[in-house]
């Protein structure tokens, strides 16, 4: 037989165990702050994406389109749509869904691409001759210059 028999409400999570509930307390706050800060690098991220279209929007396509030929054009427009399709959708949806950001920044990479692809193909800058999307450093590559990557999107 036990030394103490078991008393109910007793073990170590009863309502005056003071370490149990403090440690509770502290465990509770510290994923409420993993939650936020989850948060705030998904908003960071978000916010990131709408600067990049920004400057592409007013540095680059600003110099190119007005040499784009119809299909061209049209391959720009389908482009843009995409990305705001995938922002609308991100606005519906209340969560904050990582695929749903990835998925933009694929749109934005592409739009990115095609826009750095038509400067160089226009020749719109002396300096420019190719264009490539490097995965490992997740930056835009100008003429195979790796120390100087331009656009970085996480």
């Amino acid at each position: 037989m036990a030394r103490f028999p078991s008393v109910p409400g007793a073990g170590p999570k009863r309502i005056g165990n003071p370490v149990y509930w403090s440690r509770m307390v502290i465990q509770n706050e510290r994923y409420k702050q993993t939650s936020q800060n989850a948060t705030d690098a998904w908003h960071e991220k978000y916010n990131l994406l709408f600067h990049w279209y920004d400057v592409i929007w007013e540095d680059e396509l600003e110099q190119v389109k007005d040499f784009f030929n119809e299909n061209e054009h049209e391959k720009f427009g389908c482009l843009n749509e995409a990305f705001k399709e995938m922002d609308n959708e991100i606005e519906e949806n209340p969560h904050l869904d990582n695929s749903q950001l990835n998925k933009l920044k694929t749109r934005l990479k592409n739009l990115i691409l095609f826009i750095l692809k038509m400067c160089s193909k226009y020749q719109v800058y002396s300096d420019f001759e190719s264009v490539k999307f490097d995965n490992n450093i997740k930056a835009f590559i100008i003429n195979h210059d790796y120390d100087e990557p331009i656009y970085h999107l996480w």
